[in-house]
This record gives C-alpha cells, sequence and structure tokens, in this order.
C-alpha cells in the first residue's frame, strides 16, 4: 500500500476499445489493475455502441465465403478439402452467430464521446470520495477508447456541453 500523495492519487479514466460496436467497461479490469498497483487510481468507463450495418456484415460474410471457397477448390488433395470445408463450414457458423449476437442500437456520433465526457465529469465531481485527486486526471483507451480519449483530450468542446471542467484534464 503506497502512501496518499497530498491532495490525493493521480486519476486515469480508461475506455475500452470494441470498434465502437462491441464491448464495456469490463475490458478496462486488467489495464486498470496494472495501473492501480503503480499508485494510480482507475476508472474503467463503457459508452453507448453502435450497431454494424447489415451492409457491412454481408459484406464480411462474402469476403470470408469466397476465400474459403478458394481453400476449398485449391487443396491438393481429398483429405485436405475435407478439413477446408469442415473449416469453412465451423468459420460460417461462428460468423453467424457473432452476426446474431452483435448489438443493434440507433447510437452514433457523438453519442460516444458524449458518454465518455459525462464519465470525466462524474469522476471530476466524486473521486476524491475514493482517494483521487480531482485536479489530476488523464485519460486513456485502448483501440475506439483511444480514439475517445483522444478527443475528449483535444476537443474540450464536449467537457464544457456536460458541464465539466476542461483545467482537470491533464493528459
Amino acid at each position: 500500500s503506497m502512501p496518499m500523495p497530498e491532495g490525493g492519487f493521480p486519476v486515469i479514466q480508461y475506455q475500452h476499445g470494441g470498434a465502437w460496436t462491441f464491448g464495456d467497461k469490463g475490458k478496462g479490469q486488467g489495464p486498470c489493475e496494472n495501473l492501480a498497483r503503480n499508485g494510480n487510481v482507475c476508472v474503467s468507463t463503457s459508452y453507448r455502441l453502435s450497431s454494424v450495418s447489415n451492409t457491412q456484415l454481408e459484406a464480411v460474410f462474402i469476403v470470408l465465403s469466397v476465400i474459403m471457397l478458394c481453400l476449398i477448390l485449391t487443396s491438393p488433395n481429398m483429405s485436405s478439402m475435407v478439413v477446408n470445408f469442415a473449416a469453412t463450414v465451423f468459420l460460417l457458423s461462428a460468423y453467424a452467430a457473432a452476426w446474431h449476437f452483435l448489438p443493434r442500437s440507433t447510437s452514433s456520433h457523438p453519442d460516444h464521446i458524449i458518454d465518455v465526457a459525462r464519465s470525466f465529469k462524474w469522476i471530476a465531481d466524486h473521486i476524491s470520495e475514493y482517494g483521487g485527486n480531482d485536479r489530476r486526471i488523464t485519460v486513456m483507451g485502448h483501440s475506439a477508447g483511444g480514439h475517445l480519449s483522444s478527443l475528449l483530450a483535444t476537443n474540450h468542446h464536449y467537457l464544457r456541453l456536460v458541464g465539466a471542467d476542461p483545467s482537470r484534464l491533464i493528459g
């Protein structure tokens, strides 16, 4: 256990990745645990997700089908053809199942970044109750979460929109 620095521990707001279409704050558990072990208060956030359009899904399905068909047709012998056929059935079945479970929503830009800004405001207003320094907040994330963190850090419009003080964001 580390002694609390004057003003509280530095704070990191972590946004998960997932191409803006999947994932949740649970994906931040590993990164946040590592950051906490090193003297930070880490808050993993979620944001509204966008759905993948049927057109995008159909395009991926067609590309996968053509690739797998080519593998089957170019198989050097009957046993590798059977293996490639089985792999094709498995991959396309897995893809069909994933298609079924992908989120369907009406969220789109700027919904994601507004949610991240609202999370920042909550953190700035309440993190001192958890030992965090509300004047030393850094945002970070992975993939789509990294994009949202960068957008929040470079365009304070979204912080002002939700009533958050941009001066509390240090990195």
